[in-house]
This record gives structure tokens, sequence and C-alpha cells, in this order.
């Protein structure tokens, strides 16, 4: 029995592609290299995986609404910034009509690209995920092992990072390096400045 047989029959596939189970074990593989599935080999769900988004609930719903901000308000504003500019004659040297069109290529250019993100975002299942271990969605607390000073951290997608509010990107250098560990764990994450070297204090979600 080849292996694409073998784990339809045990359950692993579903009529419209992978079951839960193995979305919740491709996103873990991903985010920690030492995670390994007996399905390893199947590479093209794994390639398909590699296309997906992972987005917390908040982090979809704050795209969502910026596209409907951006389709519903501000494009109709942009579109009236051109006709009106139109109006002033000669578009070769229309100041205002090329100031608009930049305007509504670059609003366009965002739209296009939230609505991308969109299509190939899977909301994490907070419930789904290992609570003793960091990965998206999770709060992690650290310890840095030269001052002994204390920092809280949430794992974030890249579009949902917001340094200001200490939410990380898993793609970040400290970010990377939380992925997968638990409490106890040390950690050591390269920056421009060096090496940050942490203790993980606790992990919450």
């Amino acid at each position: 029995m080849n292996v694409n047989a073998k784990a339809r029959k045990q359950g692993h596939f579903s009529n419209f592609g992978l079951t839960h189970v193995m979305i919740r074990t491709r996103f873990c593989e991903h985010f920690d290299p030492g995670f390994r599935p007996h399905w390893r080999n199947l590479g093209f769900f794994y390639g398909v995986f590699m296309n997906r988004v992972y987005l917390t609930k908040e982090g979809y719903e704050k795209l969502r609404s910026e596209l409907e901000k951006l389709e519903r308000e501000e494009r109709p504003v942009v579109i009236e910034a051109i006709s009106r500019a139109r109006e002033f004659g000669d578009l070769s040297e229309n100041a205002e009509y090329a100031a608009a069109k930049e305007r509504q290529m670059h609003l366009e250019r965002r739209i296009a690209e939230i609505h991308e993100k969109l299509t190939r975002s899977e909301i994490i299942d907070e419930a789904q995920m290992p609570k003793d271990k960091a990965y998206l969605g999770a709060k992690v607390t650290l310890k840095d092992n030269k001052n002994g000073e204390e920092i809280t951290y949430m794992l974030v997608s890249t579009d949902e990072s917001d340094f200001s509010v200490n939410k990380i990107s898993t793609e970040s250098p400290v970010g990377k390096a939380m992925l997968g560990k638990k409490v106890g764990d040390q950690i050591e994450a390269t920056v421009p400045a060096g090496t940050l070297s942490y203790e993980i204090l606790s992990i919450d979600r």
C-alpha cells in the first residue's frame, strides 16, 4: 500500500485536503525544526503549507477591517480626486492628477496585497496549540541573562507585528529563537547589536 493510500485509510486526509490534525502538525513542523511527523515525505502537502499565512483571530480581523476601510472609504475618495484633477486640463503637466494617480497606485497595491493574504490565511486555533511551548499567539516572558530584566512578548505573524506593544514576528531573530521552546529553556538571538541571551520564564495564551 502506498503512503497516500495508507494515510487515507488511517483517516489523515479528508475529501478536501488535510484534516485539522495534519494542519496543526505541519504548523508545528514549520515553527519547530525539530518536529518530525511520520508523513514528512509528503512533499506536496508540505509545499502547500509553506504558502499559507497563519494569523491570530485578532490579526485576521485587523486585516479585514483595513481592507474594508480601503475599499469603502479611501478608494472612492481617490477616484473623486482623480476626477477633479482631470478638470484642470492637460494631464501631462497636471501635478494634482499625477499625485492622485500615484495615491491610487499605492492604494490598489495594498488592497490586492491584503486580498492575497486573506485568501491564503488560516486562523490558528488557540485551543489546539500546545500550551507549554512558544508558538504563534503565545505570550512569552523572558529574563535577560545579562541584566536580569524581564520582558513579555507576544508571538505574531509578520503582518501583526508591532514592537511598540511588544508584538514580535515569528520571523524576527528573537521570535525565531523562541519557537518551540519551553519554560526554563535558554535561547539566543543574533541581532545587529550583537547576541541576546534569555531564559524563558513563562508561556501563556
